[in-house]
């Protein structure tokens, strides 16, 4: 496992709260580039899913009519 994939495991996800979290177009494409559940679009979200660590990640993006709104839930499974 690479340094990179460490900080995302170790210390990226651990920043995050079981639940909903609003987050940034920035850490979502972070969740973008390593969650390896696969992609999934759905009306007007679309996103990611992965398991890591005992934890199910969807990170998505809602196209609202305000403009898009990043999204991050974290649920223990």
């Amino acid at each position: 496992m690479t340094n990179k994939s460490n900080w995302f495991k170790d210390t990226f996800l651990k920043s995050f709260k079981e639940g909903e979290t609003q987050i940034s177009e920035k850490q979502y494409n972070v969740f973008a580039k390593n969650l390896k559940g696969g992609e999934f679009i759905d009306g007007y979200i679309a996103g990611y899913t992965g398991i890591v660590d005992g934890f199910k990640y969807k990170a998505y993006a809602w196209d609202c009519i305000s403009g898009i709104r990043y999204y991050i839930v974290k649920e223990n499974i």
